[in-house]
């Protein structure tokens, strides 16, 4: 995990003001068999950062960042943004894809339950031959 100035695109969904520094985590994620199927970039408030040290670590832990953020003692709810668009060429490069295949683009956000504060957000780039996003709501 690097720190670097949150762009716009992140503050705005982080609830900071741009050019904020905040906790960045990047990977590149695949299956054994399948090849990549994403690249995730996820940006944590300082303060959450702060008070969970293993989220620098690679292996943050069974349950992933989301158990750690829980461990502080929030309950979590979670929204997707999902559309649709061309890839850029370094992602077509990463992600391996054919020409002309599309990717999906999910901005997810993580609140805290009972007050709404961003906890988390992630920009995921898909591979959708090799992924597919399921949603579970009540309603």
């Amino acid at each position: 995990m690097d720190r670097v100035a949150a762009a716009s695109e992140v503050a705005t969904r982080l609830r900071l003001p741009a050019g904020t520094e905040v906790p960045r985590r990047a990977r590149r994620q695949g299956v054994r068999d399948i090849g990549h199927v994403q690249l995730s970039t996820t940006w944590v408030p300082p303060e959450i950062s702060d008070a969970i040290p293993r989220l620098a670590e690679v292996d943050t832990g069974p349950g992933g960042i989301h158990a750690r953020i829980e461990e502080l003692g929030y309950t979590l709810l979670f929204e997707d943004e999902v559309n649709a668009r061309m890839p850029t060429a370094r992602e077509q490069e990463r992600l391996d894809l054919p020409e002309g295949q599309p990717v999906m683009v999910v901005w997810r956000r993580c609140f805290e339950e009972s007050g709404g504060k961003v906890v988390e957000v992630t920009h995921r780039v898909v591979a959708p031959t090799r992924q597919t996003l399921v949603y579970r709501y009540q309603g």
